[in-house]
């Protein structure tokens, strides 16, 4: 099997290697694709970030007695020349739901059912699927509703001045209080 990392460059906590390793050998493939990064918007600090954890991953591939493969170009096009190398019968891939790579993703499931390749793939970063979270309605949800931000005075009780905006909980976040000697007060402790 083929398992595709795209951002999640690591063996622990990695849904589609877990799922991939349980049933066959894994063949670990990275595609670097220039013209899908830009148009994510990625830069310079992106690509450095990038290039370390490609290293840190193949360290981890090399002490398990693996490597990884490192492609560029169209990720469809990449893959496939894979799968004829090895002759895997398996795509494994932790989705990302940014639309550019969901277009890849139908892309590439189009040709792999084609070539008659397995493909599955995993949710790894959401705690739900987009398509599961809904309004009152039924209708889908752009994304769930945002908690109200709630504005404590320092030194207890709610600030009457403070509206519930993120503008006022940052000026009691970052507001010094001092102490009645006009001191900087002493670090107090929080019990739960």
């Amino acid at each position: 099997s083929v398992v595709w990392f795209r951002r999640d460059l690591r063996l622990a906590d990695n849904a589609a290697l877990l799922d991939a390793a349980q049933n066959d050998a894994v063949i670990p493939l990275f595609v670097w694709s220039p013209e899908d990064e830009a148009d994510a918007g990625h830069g310079a600090a992106s690509r450095w970030w990038l290039h370390h954890s490609l290293l840190s991953l193949q360290a981890a591939l090399e002490a398990k007695g693996s490597r990884l493969i490192v492609r560029c170009g169209d990720p469809v096009a990449e893959i496939l020349e894979v799968i004829r190398q090895t002759r895997a019968t398996a795509v494994h891939f932790n989705r990302l739901y940014e639309p550019v790579w969901r277009a890849i993703d139908a892309r590439l499931a189009r040709h792999l059912r084609s070539e008659r390749v397995e493909l599955k793939t995993r949710n790894a970063s959401l705690l739900l699927e987009p398509r599961e979270v809904s309004n009152r309605s039924g209708g889908p949800r752009p994304h769930p509703p945002l908690p109200r931000p709630r504005c404590t005075h320092p030194r207890g009780g709610r600030d009457p001045s403070a509206s519930r905006t993120w503008t006022s909980c940052r000026r009691w976040i970052g507001r010094r209080d001092s102490d009645q000697h006009g001191s900087p007060a002493r670090p107090r402790r929080f019990h739960a």
